[in-house]
């Protein structure tokens, strides 16, 4: 009898959540509009409004890292806020958000994910360590998305031993998760016995993530009611003439003094070290070897990616003693990896002595700059880029 009761509580309460779950991915659904152009916690380290993004024909995820975060008009989330070409951009990310993270992210969003476009901004100044920061790495870590992606049988075993080797090396993120840290420990493991044990592990986090993916969609619920999120920021279609829009945007841009330029004290000490030394640097960054990672994963999930970067500041690197000709090893790498995977790459390099292409020395886009990107995402997203040679129009007078 007891026994009985039990089981019917059980019973019960599975009832109420599958039916709160199914509440939840409804108000995704028809909110994603209204969460679109914001950038929040809950969106960028859950999975419930990423995949509701990846459903939406209308909406373009934009995968980047600080560039998204900074308060800078015409950017890429406002500039579409209102759906001015028919579509809006869904940006996820925040300062320190690489490839390897990114692709945690993708592979999280599972099947959702497979086919559809993409775009993934990149920061020169990535490369600019051999090695990835681990602050920066476990200040954007999930152990949600980690998980997904791990246990995601739509990706092959092959990638997922290979980024869970580097995920591994991120061992104070795993600290609260050892179910996670016992599967991938197991998943890089050779042999029958480490099969085995990845497969049981598998069983026991399969739970975990159950549990996690109930409570991301339940927060998502409760993000929409508490912050009184419409369904949509409203469409207002228009003619987007390009040449205009930049003229306006360079009107309003000041140009980047040189004098007094404060970098990343890290940049700051690799750059004074010489020509030399940036190049052995960017030739041994990590940040390769993560960006082929996530490159293979966009193709495993058969999506349809564009890749940017911005360009380096030119004009900087040259006081440093950084010639164009060691700059030029960056996007010559970028492309070749790229095409490998048949990834479009823009890389504004004709942009890199443009005083106002970025607004700092941070790799962070100014108002003239996020123009030039909203008008090769409104060609990618309808269309009208001859790919993979991405043309680029010639720039306006500053």
């Amino acid at each position: 009898m007891h026994l009985r009761a039990a089981l019917a509580a059980l019973a019960v309460i599975g009832l109420f959540i599958g039916a709160g779950v199914a509440a939840s991915r409804y108000l995704e659904t028809r909110y994603i509009h209204g969460v679109a152009p914001v950038l929040f916690t809950l969106k960028n380290q859950g999975v419930a409004f990423q995949k509701a993004a990846f459903s939406q024909s209308n909406l373009l995820p934009l995968y980047g890292s600080s560039e998204l975060v900074r308060e800078v008009p015409d950017k890429a989330s406002r500039f579409f806020r209102h759906y001015p070409s028919n579509f809006g951009v869904f940006p996820i990310g925040k300062a320190g958000t690489t490839p390897l993270l990114i692709l945690q992210k993708l592979g999280a969003s599972g099947p959702e994910a497979d086919g559809k476009k993409v775009v993934i901004s990149l920061s020169p100044s990535w490369f600019f360590s051999e090695k990835v920061n681990p602050g920066h790495y476990a200040g954007n870590f999930s152990a949600l998305q980690a998980g997904e992606f791990i246990f995601n049988r739509h990706l092959s075993p092959e990638l997922r031993r290979d980024a869970a080797s580097r995920m591994l090396e991120f061992p104070k993120t795993l600290v609260k998760e050892p179910q996670l840290d016992f599967a991938m420990r197991h998943l890089v493991g050779k042999g029958m016995l480490n099969r085995l044990l990845f497969e049981a592990g598998s069983l026991a986090g399969s739970v975990n993530q159950a549990v996690g993916r109930t409570q991301d969609h339940f927060q998502s619920a409760l993000y929409i009611w508490t912050n009184h999120v419409r369904s949509s920021t409203g469409h207002r279609p228009e003619f987007l003439d390009w040449t205009q829009l930049l003229a306006k945007a360079s009107k309003r841009t000041a140009a980047l003094p040189l004098e007094n330029a404060r970098p990343d004290p890290g940049w700051d000490e690799l750059l004074r070290e010489g020509e030399l030394s940036f190049t052995r640097t960017l030739e041994n960054a990590q940040e390769w070897g993560d960006l082929e990672l996530l490159l293979r994963g966009m193709r495993e999930l058969h999506m349809r990616p564009l890749v940017f970067t911005m360009p380096m500041n030119g004009s900087y690197l040259d006081q440093m003693g950084i010639s164009p000709g060691a700059r030029a090893a960056y996007y010559e790498r970028l492309h070749v990896l790229a095409a490998r995977y048949e990834a479009p790459v823009v890389d504004f390099r004709d942009h890199e002595e443009d005083p106002k292409f970025l607004v700092d020395h941070h790799d962070h886009l100014s108002a003239r700059g996020w123009i030039y990107y909203d008008e090769i995402i409104d060609a990618f997203f309808h269309n009208r880029l001859d790919l993979p040679g991405v043309p680029q129009r010639a720039p306006s007078p500053l």
